[in-house]
């Protein structure tokens, strides 16, 4: 079980790795391949929340001359 709340934190930080095995231990799942599985099914990895378009103008327009 420390195993897998160490691996979950690692990839998905402490707070979701905790909400993911206490799910699992309610569902009576405690093998490491179950809460890998549960946390994968219940805590979707998230992107980033802003993409950063700063440059891309820029980018694009270099991009453009270059192809001329």
């Amino acid at each position: 079980m420390l195993k897998a709340l160490a691996k979950l934190s690692e990839d998905n930080g402490f707070d979701r790795a905790v909400n993911s095995v206490a799910d699992a231990v309610r569902r009576g799942r405690s093998d490491l391949d179950s809460l890998l599985a549960l946390h994968g099914y219940l805590q979707p990895l998230q992107g980033p929340q802003k993409m950063d378009v700063s440059g891309m103008a820029t980018n694009w327009l270099m991009l453009r001359k270059a192809a001329s």
